[in-house]
């Protein structure tokens, strides 16, 4: 089913006059996607080979900006190898505290600063928890498969939550967003133990 609604959410996408082929690189093979993240000592679930068998992050290319590539607003599809390099940078030790970056998540959305969505990879090879990570905060939301998140991304468009702003900015109805994100979350958070990253 979360291929039908990554499909949907492409249309969508297009629809909004969005640059796809900025948005979205060709997606990879089941083989490459297995072979990539086990060698990584990742499990891929189902759902993590059907979203980069749909498409293998955003285009890098010279001359690009970070608007075109968002795949919702301020977020953009990391390539899965970056997504690998970036998984095993957040592991490594630091020298300021951070909230702890446990083995099994991926993050696949990322805003290039200090948050990012991330895949758990490590409870269910089915399916696989996407949590909204931010080294600011102590608690994160969570949704409980990948294909509730794009739902989720799919009534933010049809419910007019992102739009483009005067400036050409994709960007979202914050009190629309947080009353709408409330229906499709979990009702537990994820409490991390760590300190928070200190501004």
């Amino acid at each position: 089913m979360l291929h039908k609604y990554l499909e949907q959410y492409k249309k969508l996408l297009i629809s909004k006059d969005k640059k796809i082929d900025y948005i979205l690189n060709d997606g990879l093979s089941t083989e490459e996607i297995k072979k990539t993240l086990c060698q990584s000592g990742y499990a891929p679930s189902q759902e993590i080979i059907t979203l980069y068998k749909w498409g293998n992050g955003a285009n890098f290319d010279e001359g690009i900006t970070l608007n075109e590539i968002y795949l919702i607003p301020g977020y953009y599809l990391l390539p899965l190898t970056e997504a690998i390099r970036q998984a095993l940078e957040f592991r490594k030790p630091h020298p300021f505290p951070v909230p702890s970056w446990e083995v099994g998540w991926l993050p696949i959305l990322s805003d290039d600063m200090r948050a990012s969505y991330l895949v758990d990879l490590s409870i269910n090879n089915e399916i696989s928890k996407v949590i909204e990570f931010s080294a600011e905060e102590s608690e994160w939301n969570v949704f409980e498969s990948i294909e509730l998140f794009f739902r989720f991304q799919i009534e933010c468009i049809e419910q007019g939550v992102y739009f483009d702003d005067e400036d050409g900015g994709w960007v979202l109805d914050y009190p629309k967003y947080t009353i709408l994100k409330s229906k499709w979350v979990s009702s537990d958070k994820f409490t991390n133990s760590m300190s928070l990253l200190q501004n």
